[in-house]
């Protein structure tokens, strides 16, 4: 839950990439030679409203689909800096059937 929500920040993902990558390259020597494959969960959208369907159209919208979180989530993920943050660590983003 460390990038949820407001918590998806350029620092907090700096933070866990350099987590990732130091505990992978203390693991295997070869990790540089090799692609790694991240998966960076998010729901970026609009909130929704307490009358909306939501994913379930049995229970409503959940309290993170009405959330302001999904806003930030969506503006953070569409930005020139997230955009520059991947390009310049050389992370790409792909469908997962290029995997």
């Amino acid at each position: 839950m460390a990038l949820m929500g407001r918590n998806l920040t350029l620092d907090h993902l700096e933070i866990c990439f350099s987590y990732l990558t130091a505990s992978l390259a203390s693991s295997y020597d070869h990790v540089n030679s090799r692609s790694l494959v991240v998966e960076l969960m998010t729901h970026p959208g609009w909130p929704l409203s307490p009358g909306d369907a939501g994913c379930c159209h049995l229970t409503g919208a959940d309290a993170f689909s009405q959330s302001l979180d999904r806003l930030h989530e969506l503006h953070l993920l569409t930005s020139y800096d997230f955009a520059h943050f991947l390009s310049s660590r050389g992370i790409s983003i792909v469908n997962f059937s290029d995997l």
